[in-house]
C-alpha cells in the first residue's frame, strides 16, 4: 500500500507498505506518472515496509526508471531488506537500479 508521497522540491518520495497487490501497483504507476508529467524528475522509493513484491511491481518499477531516464531523471530504491532484498538480487535488479 501507498503509505505516504512526500513532495520536496526536487525528489518525489514515496513510502510504501505491507503487500502491493496488482491494483496498487496500477494506482501507483498512474500516480507516479502524473509527478512525472508535472517536471518531477527525481524519485525515492522506500521500501523498507514492504513485506512481499510481485512481480507486477518489479516490472512497474523497471518501467517507471525507463521512463524517468528518458526524461533525463533519475529513481533510487532504498529500505531493501530480507525476502524483498533477496527477490530483487535473485531477478538481478539491483544491477539494473539504483539501491541504497
Amino acid at each position: 500500500m501507498i503509505r505516504e508521497v512526500v513532495v520536496v522540491p526536487d525528489q518525489l518520495q514515496l513510502i510504501l507498505t505491507g503487500n502491493i497487490t496488482k491494483e496498487e501497483v496500477t494506482l501507483l504507476r498512474e500516480r507516479i506518472s502524473l509527478y512525472i508529467d508535472r517536471g518531477h524528475q527525481e524519485l525515492s522509493i522506500d521500501l523498507e515496509g514492504v513485506t512481499n513484491i510481485k512481480t507486477a511491481m518489479l516490472e512497474a518499477l523497471v518501467a517507471i526508471h525507463n521512463g524517468l531516464e528518458n526524461k533525463g531523471g533519475h529513481m533510487k530504491i532504498v529500505g531493501l531488506k530480507g525476502e524483498v532484498k533477496k527477490i530483487f538480487e535473485l531477478v538481478h535488479l539491483d544491477k539494473v537500479l539504483d539501491i541504497r
